[in-house]
């Protein structure tokens, strides 16, 4: 019993610094006028990612920042926000089944195509060395 007492005061410990970290990223990066504000330069690299589609603000939160792209077969979306003193970058496509669908494509008979992947980097790194990483990591991503 001793454990478990134990246990959930290590746990709500835990918890609460998370949060009370979290609330101060939110009031700093607020401060900065937020993520979009913060990396507009890297944000301004994936609205170049593909120039045939411009990407769609799906997302834009002190803390969280999402863009994503939807084509005739497949949807993708960057997302990015911060943690502590780590700027992280999430990545994720899969098929865009609502359109494969309304064109009579059987879902089932394709083979899985789901990413995700994330990145994390210090904060004060140079973003275009941030773009440059992660937008070759997609691409080598996307080929396999």
């Amino acid at each position: 019993m001793e454990i478990i007492i134990g246990l959930l005061v290590i746990i709500l410990f835990l918890v609460y610094n998370f949060t009370k970290d979290m609330k101060g990223k939110n009031t700093e990066l607020a401060s900065q006028g937020g993520i979009k504000s913060k990396y507009k330069t890297l944000i301004s690299r994936f609205d170049d990612f593909d120039t045939t589609h411009l990407p769609e603000v799906l997302n834009n939160d002190v803390n969280f920042y999402q863009m994503g792209w939807a084509g005739a077969t497949t949807i993708a979306s960057v997302s990015i926000f911060e943690i502590s003193n780590k700027v992280n970058i999430e990545f994720q496509m899969d098929y865009n089944k609502p359109a494969l669908q309304r064109s009579g494509v059987d879902l089932k008979s394709l083979a899985p195509i789901h990413k995700k992947k994330t990145w994390s980097y210090v904060n004060s790194m140079d973003q275009g060395e941030i773009y440059h990483s992660v937008a070759w990591e997609i691409q080598n991503l996307c080929s396999i």
